[in-house]
């Protein structure tokens, strides 16, 4: 949550519990309104769409797998990161995935002398990758051993739109969608939003959320997110949405730790001024690193 912070790179974590409360939300839409799914980040990665080691069908079994193990989480929406660290409750993936990463950033300051380890998230291989009797032993090392370079080279980013737009339509003629056809023919390309950025590397998280919040299938020229063009007011509304995103996430009723943040949050707005509010958020996100370091 911290990395909500103005002018941190947002964690994949933050935007999957963005993604979490949103398909909660779904269910009080109206009816007119399209369904809408957010699967996790990792929920797909290079090895399992576009591994040119193994055929379409190989790829379409780890695909359609996936996937459909995603849709069957009924308690994916649950998920928000941290909050199921209270006692009684069953420890969210994400967290254990946050503890990895901080494990991983600490193994830097180890002694030389020290085993070196690696802690690799816990989606990162599934049961259709390893254990799938459809596939023989030299195909599953083949997957498992893509995966494991890419998490080790932070190369699983590099998703073919081709390919998985051909896994997607296949999944959707398999359950008879009526847009199986259409999507198939579809030919991927990037829209010119106005609001698109050429010098704002930072903010692609909450590029990623507020399109998640706001997109409901209409065109381009037709979307409206609530942003200008790059600029310093954009920049001034982007820490906005920041602040509103991370209110909305630890505020919401799906988390359990909602009343004691709003209590934290009220404890902080009565006891200090505004310089020492300042002062003390500017500290905190200054030594981020050093805290993660020490825990």
């Amino acid at each position: 949550m911290e990395t909500l912070a103005p002018s941190l790179w947002v964690d994949s974590n933050v935007v999957d519990c963005w993604g979490a409360i949103l398909n909660y939300e779904e269910q009080f839409k109206e009816e007119s309104s399209p369904w809408r799914h957010f699967f996790p980040t990792g929920c797909l990665t290079n090895a399992m769409v576009n591994d040119p080691r193994l055929n379409e069908d190989q790829h379409w079994d780890i695909f359609s797998t996936e996937i459909a193990a995603q849709l069957k989480k009924e308690d994916a929406t649950l998920s928000l990161v941290e909050l199921t660290l209270a006692p009684s409750l069953w420890v969210d993936s994400n967290v254990v995935d946050c503890w990895g990463a901080i494990l991983n950033y600490e193994e830097q300051f180890k002694e030389e002398s020290s085993p070196w380890r690696h802690f690799f998230p816990t989606g990162c291989l599934t049961n259709a990758m390893v254990n799938d009797p459809r596939l023989n032993e030299d195909q599953h090392w083949d997957i498992f051993s893509t995966e494991i370079a890419a998490q080790l080279k932070k190369e699983d980013a590099t998703l073919s739109l081709v390919e998985l737009k051909k896994l997607f339509s296949r999944y959707l003629s398999y359950f008879k969608h009526p847009k199986h056809a259409s999507v198939a023919k579809v030919k991927p390309r990037c829209p010119k939003l106005k609001w698109r950025t050429q010098m704002n590397h930072i903010d692609c998280g909450v590029f990623a959320m507020i399109h998640m919040e706001s997109y409901m299938g209409q065109a381009a020229s037709k979307w409206d997110v609530g942003l200008c063009a790059e600029s310093k007011q954009q920049k001034s509304l982007l820490k906005r949405m920041r602040f509103r995103i991370a209110t909305k996430i630890l505020l919401h009723e799906e988390n359990v730790h909602a009343q004691k943040m709003y209590d934290l949050a009220c404890r902080f707005h009565n006891e200090f001024d505004d310089p020492t509010k300042i002062s003390m958020i500017v500290d905190a996100i200054k030594n981020r690193g050093q805290r993660e370091s020490q825990e």
